[in-house]
C-alpha cells in the first residue's frame, strides 16, 4: 500500500455560499464543523482490473472497502486484502451495524455476510425471472441489525426494456422480497427511517430509454412516487446526515414529513410535502454524501471534497481531474473515512481524515 502522511491541508475558498430557507431538522447543534483534518492516503491494489466501489467502516480500526471481487480490511494501522477473494460476485455495496455484523451486496444476486470470522452467502435472489445472474443487488442500508434493507434491478431475460426494481428485507433471521416494480426502473439507492424505506431510481420507458429518475416511500407493502425528474434535469440524490434522510433535488436540500416534523428552530413542517432547507448556487457542487449535521457535512464537488459549516463550502481536498467519485465514506466525531475512485487513472484510495487535537 501507498501511504502518505498529510499534517496540513491547504483549503480552497469556493466562494459558494448558503441560501437559508430554515433550520436543520437534524440536531439543535449548529456550532459549524471544523476543517483542521491530518489526513492519510492508501491507495489499494485490486485484482483483474477491479476497482472501489464501496467503504464500510464499524469504528477507526474495523474498516472494508470492496470492488470486484476483492475485499480489503483496515485494522487501525493498514488496509489489507482479504482471503480467499470472493468466487462467485462482484462488490457493489457494504453496510454493517458491528464489526461482526456486516453485509455485501453484489452481482448475481448474492448478498454475503460477515460474522467477525468470515464471509458466507446467506441469500441469493432469483428475481420476477427466476434467473440470478440477471440480478444486481445495488445498495444495502438499514438501521438495526433487525431492520436492513436492499434494492437492485434485474433485467428479465436479458431484455433492456424489462428492467424491473426490487425491494429486499432483512428482519434479523432471514431476507425476503419485499417488493418487486412492474415499471421500468433500476431501483439504485435506500435508506429508511421511521418504518419507511425511501428509494432513488432510475426510470425507463416500454422501449428501455431512460425517461428520468425518482424517489419513493415504501411503507406497508405499498410503494408511494414522492418526486421525480425528467433525464434533462439534475440528478436526484438522498444522504444521511445525523441520522436523518436529507433529499437532494433540483430546488436544494430537503426534509420531508410524514411524521408531523418540527424544526429545531420550533416550525412545524407540512406533513407529505418536501421542504427546503438550503441550497448552493455554485457549479461545482454535485451532492452531500454525509455528515455530522448540516453545519457539518462534506460535499461531493467537480475536482474534491468539500466541507459546509453552515456558511460555505471549502475543499478539504482536490482530485488530479473531475472524473474523481466518492463511493463510499463512514463520518464518526473525529474521523472521517472516504473511498475515491479515480475514474481517469483508474486508482483506488481511501482517505482517512482525523481531526487535530
Amino acid at each position: 500500500m501507498n501511504t502518505t502522511k498529510i499534517l496540513s491541508v491547504v483549503v480552497v475558498i469556493c466562494g459558494c455560499f448558503l441560501a437559508l430557507s430554515c433550520e436543520s431538522p437534524t440536531s439543535t447543534d449548529l456550532r459549524p464543523g471544523r476543517r483542521d483534518y491530518a489526513w492519510t492516503f492508501d491507495t489499494l491494489a485490486f485484482t483483474y482490473n477491479g476497482s472501489i466501489r464501496a467503504l464500510w467502516a464499524a469504528s477507526t480500526t474495523e474498516a472494508w472497502a470492496g470492488g470486484g471481487r476483492d475485499m480489503f480490511h483496515y485494522d487501525g494501522v493498514s488496509w489489507k486484502r482479504m482471503e480467499p477473494r470472493f468466487p462467485d460476485c462482484d462488490v457493489n455495496t457494504i453496510w454493517g451495524t458491528a464489526a461482526n455484523n456486516v453485509w455485501v451486496g453484489g452481482n448475481v444476486g448474492i448478498i454475503k455476510h460477515f460474522d467477525g470470522t468470515g464471509w458466507r452467502t446467506v441469500f441469493v435472489y432469483g428475481g420476477q425471472g427466476g434467473n440470478k445472474s440477471n440480478v444486481t443487488i445495488q445498495k444495502i442500508s438499514g438501521t438495526a441489525f433487525n431492520d436492513v434493507y436492499a434494492v437492485g434491478l434485474e433485467m428479465i431475460d436479458w431484455d433492456p426494456t424489462k428492467q424491473r426494481g426490487f425491494i429486499l428485507h432483512y428482519d434479523g433471521a432471514t431476507w425476503k422480497e419485499a417488493f418487486a416494480a412492474n415499471f421500468g426502473s433500476q431501483f439504485i439507492s435506500v435508506r429508511n427511517e421511521d418504518g419507511a424505506a425511501y428509494v432513488l431510481s432510475y426510470l425507463s420507458n416500454d422501449s428501455g430509454q431512460d425517461i428520468g429518475m425518482a424517489v419513493y416511500r415504501f411503507a406497508g407493502g405499498m410503494l408511494t412516487s414522492l418526486f421525480s425528474v425528467p433525464t434533462d434535469a439534475p440528478s436526484i440524490t438522498f444522504s444521511d446526515i445525523n441520522g436523518h434522510i436529507i433529499f437532494f433535488l433540483p430546488q436544494g436540500a430537503c426534509g420531508y414529513n410524514e411524521r408531523n416534523f418540527v424544526l429545531a428552530n420550533g416550525t412545524s413542517v407540512p406533513r407529505g410535502v418536501f421542504t427546503k432547507l438550503f441550497s448552493f448556487d455554485d457549479p461545482l457542487f454535485n451532492t452531500i454524501f454525509g455528515g455530522r449535521t448540516t453545519n457539518d457535512a462534506f460535499a461531493s464537488m467537480k475536482g474534491g471534497i468539500a466541507h459546509y459549516d453552515g456558511t460555505n463550502l471549502s475543499y478539504l481536498l482536490t482530485f488530479p481531474d473531475s472524473f474523481t467519485y466518492v463511493v463510499g465514506s463512514t463520518i464518526f466525531d473525529k474521523d472521517v473515512f472516504f473511498g475515491i475512485l479515480d475514474g481517469g487513472y483508474g486508482a483506488s484510495v481511501v482517505a482517512h481524515g482525523r481531526l487535530t487535537e
